[in-house]
């Protein structure tokens, strides 16, 4: 009860903080709320959006991590592993972090494979840190067309620092004795060693997949799938009849994204937003055009799918109360 308690607790202190940042980002620019939607000028441009997120990405999402599960000795169908993403997507709105559907995602692929525990979830972690290198270095290429402003020097310093560091974390993941020597450290702090077993074979798992023989199948989809959401934000710009060269999103969108990673408040409400504003000033887009774009952009890439993901959800457990009241009847 009380561990539910907290969970509650820290939620509802998330959505909190949300919220008053989205009220801060609201006041602070004078944002109208009712004007997202007349702002639009060609709503083409948002249907070819949506049409990108959720029928190509989705599609490409699945299809790199069934590559990362058949290396693993995992052979799922595809559709299965869409439902997964789909469902991870809906219960991720639940938790801070625009990557909190990667914690759901390998709860439900090992539980449909328990006897390759850690193994099944690594293939979520390695997917997951080769699309942020991918990422990192579209950013990098990105950022060399960024408007001359005196910030920008100081936002490509820390593009490059974050892509060395990301690259160093993932040699120290991958590398057994760099590894050993930070596992050493790490289980001498208490609250750790509970799940370091777990860890370990996570670990494992990750150091086993054959990267020379997955990355030229599953890169294409990992680089395909990261430009296609730097596509989605152009033409939600464009949408908003806001021209921008391509290039300026290269640099802006995976360095918001990553950003996002961080757990500040739920479903990176309200900073998502700030982020949007704090990049796109360098380019002189208005603020109050930033704010509903980074919105337009959450709607059809994040919850567009996990509201697709919560109808499939409710479909299998309608389906499961179904069966087991079948079989039930039969005995």
């Amino acid at each position: 009860m009380k561990k539910i308690f907290a969970v509650l607790k820290s939620r509802i202190t998330r959505l909190i903080i949300g919220g008053v940042l989205l009220y801060l980002i609201i006041t602070r620019f004078q944002i109208k709320i009712l004007d997202i939607a007349h702002s639009i000028e060609d709503p083409r441009f948002i249907f070819l959006a949506l049409f990108i997120s959720i029928c190509i990405n989705i599609f490409i999402s699945a299809k790199r991590w069934q590559i990362f599960l058949k290396f693993s000795g995992i052979n799922y169908a595809l559709v299965h592993l869409i439902k997964i993403n789909v469902m991870s997507s809906f219960y991720g709105l639940l938790l801070p972090s625009g990557q909190a559907m990667d914690g759901f995602r390998i709860y439900m692929i090992e539980k449909r494979f328990p006897e390759k525990r850690g193994t099944s979830g690594s293939t979520v972690i390695a997917d997951r840190l080769i699309g942020f290198i991918i990422f990192c270095f579209i950013a990098c290429f990105g950022s060399f067309y960024l408007p001359e402003t005196s910030a920008v020097p100081q936002i490509k310093a820390a593009i490059f620092i974050f892509t060395g560091s990301l690259i160093l974390l993932s040699a120290v993941i991958v590398n057994h004795s760099m590894y050993k020597v930070v596992s050493n450290i790490l289980t001498r702090i208490n609250f750790l060693r509970s799940v370091f077993n777990y860890l370990e074979k996570l670990h494992e798992g990750l150091i086993r997949q054959p990267y020379y023989k997955i990355i030229p199948k599953a890169g294409p989809l990992i680089f395909m799938y990261q430009i296609n959401n730097i596509l989605i934000a152009h033409f939600i710009f464009l949408a908003y009849d806001i021209h921008l060269p391509f290039s300026y999103h290269l640099a802006l969108i995976p360095v918001i994204q990553i950003l996002t990673i961080l757990p500040v408040s739920l479903a990176s409400l309200g900073y998502r937003e700030g982020l949007f504003i704090y990049f796109y000033q360098l380019a002189d887009v208005p603020q109050n055009i930033s704010f509903s774009v980074s919105l337009t952009y959450f709607m059809l890439t994040g919850l567009t799918i996990s509201l697709i993901g919560g109808l499939v959800s409710l479909a299998e457990g309608t389906r499961f109360k179904g069966l087991s009241a079948k079989a039930k009847d039969t005995s």
